[in-house]
């Protein structure tokens, strides 16, 4: 901007190029001061404006929404619809997701669930995906290592099946579900979560709970309601990154079959068969030093398969 002063200093020609021959306005110099002040009180207003234009831009979840649907055999399907804002750096082929599979229960005994991918989409059409075992689970990884993702938003829409994830206690039975996972390097903008259960324990439900944050922490930043069909209803929002939604959903017992007893006998069985057979062998081995000792080398009856241990 080029600025001309007559020699009395009451006028301010003023021109916005050197090439500019005919400048449109006469200003006074409080004018000019004036229009300066607003110019720098309106300054600290446009920032925000930077700041989320810049966020708009900046690798993250926008959106991360479950669709948990409880069947009568307890089994579940689970939908999940996670929306990405791409930039390149780390999601550059698409994004993974990490599924336990192994856990532990309070006696130290293993523990299975199951895990069967139906289908993945990305922006409305199926995407490539391929699987690798985890010490504790599975991790899927969504797209192709040859394709790049341009920049801006994209969709996934993932959904699988579970089973054995369903709590039965004496006294109720619940739901305990990790929403979101604790893994995502991004903050998560909103998590939202609705449990579809059974039309008869939809209106008997007894308790709405969950937690947000990091793990172990027991943050309480979520709503809960009901949607139309009075279905549980979770929302979490400003999540960091490796923070995330947990839900609680009790209802009272009975509604759902628990499992028989020869069910959680076979379940025992298939998770801890290494641990068993070990036991065993052992045991056997015990017997056969203790009546070679005591016996003079005689196997006892019924041992003798134990060499094949």
């Amino acid at each position: 901007m080029l600025q001309i002063r007559t020699q009395s200093a009451q006028y301010s020609f003023v021109c916005f190029r050197p090439s500019d021959y005919i400048c449109f306005h006469l200003m006074k110099p409080r004018i000019v001061i004036a229009a300066l002040f607003g110019l720098l009180l309106a300054a600290p207003l446009a920032r925000p404006l930077v700041a989320q234009t810049e966020d708009s831009q900046t690798e993250r979840i926008l959106a991360f929404d479950a669709r948990i649907t409880v069947a009568d055999d307890r089994s579940m399907q689970v939908t999940e619809t996670i929306t990405v804002q791409s930039a390149g750096e780390q999601i550059k082929h698409g994004i993974y997701r990490d599924f336990p599979t192994a856990y532990k229960d309070h006696l130290g005994n293993r523990y299975s669930v199951t895990f069967d991918i139906v289908s993945l989409q990305r922006d409305g059409a199926t995407e490539a995906y391929h699987t690798s075992d985890l010490s504790n689970g599975v991790r899927v990884y969504f797209g192709r290592s040859d394709t790049m993702l341009s920049d801006g938003k994209h969709t996934y829409r993932f959904t699988y099946r579970t089973s054995r994830q369903l709590g039965f206690f004496p006294d109720h039975d619940e739901l305990y579900w990790n929403v979101t996972g604790l893994g995502w390097d991004f903050p998560i903008d909103v998590a939202t979560a609705t449990v579809v259960l059974p039309a008869r324990i939809r209106n008997v439900v007894t308790d709405l709970d969950g937690y947000t944050g990091s793990a172990g922490e027991k943050g309480k930043a979520f709503t809960a309601a009901r949607d139309e069909d009075s279905n549980p209803v979770f929302r979490a929002e400003g999540l960091g990154p490796h923070q995330g939604l947990t839900i609680v959903v009790t209802w009272p017992k009975g509604l759902i079959q628990a499992p028989t007893s020869q069910e959680k006998t076979d379940w025992f069985m298939a998770d801890n068969r290494g641990t068993i057979l070990g036991i065993v062998g052992l045991d056997c081995c015990s017997a056969v030093l203790r009546g070679g000792l005591g016996g003079g080398g005689a196997r006892p009856r019924g041992r003798n398969h134990c060499a094949a241990l």
